[in-house]
């Protein structure tokens, strides 16, 4: 999940994933990944560990408090992916 405060404030923020994968892997969400997020559109990631998952962000319309990229996301803001 990345809170709706880490979408309004638009800048660059790696996660942590962990998925159905057994395994982490880091996904940088770039500013103008949440500007489009923010418009609506759906974006699609690599992880920047390895590259061999994909993710697909965007703005779910049932949750007003989070949006949901089918991994369990943790900030690791400051670290580098």
């Amino acid at each position: 999940m990345i809170a709706v405060a880490d979408i309004m404030a638009g800048v660059d923020k790696c996660f942590t994933t962990t998925g159905n994968a057994g395994h982490t892997h880091k996904v940088t969400v770039t500013a103008a990944d949440f500007g489009m997020l923010k418009a609506g559109t759906t974006v699609l990631k690599r992880s920047c560990n390895g590259g061999d998952h994909q993710y697909v962000l965007s703005c779910a319309a049932t949750s007003p408090d989070a949006v949901d990229p089918g991994c369990t996301a943790n900030s690791t803001e400051g670290m580098a992916c």
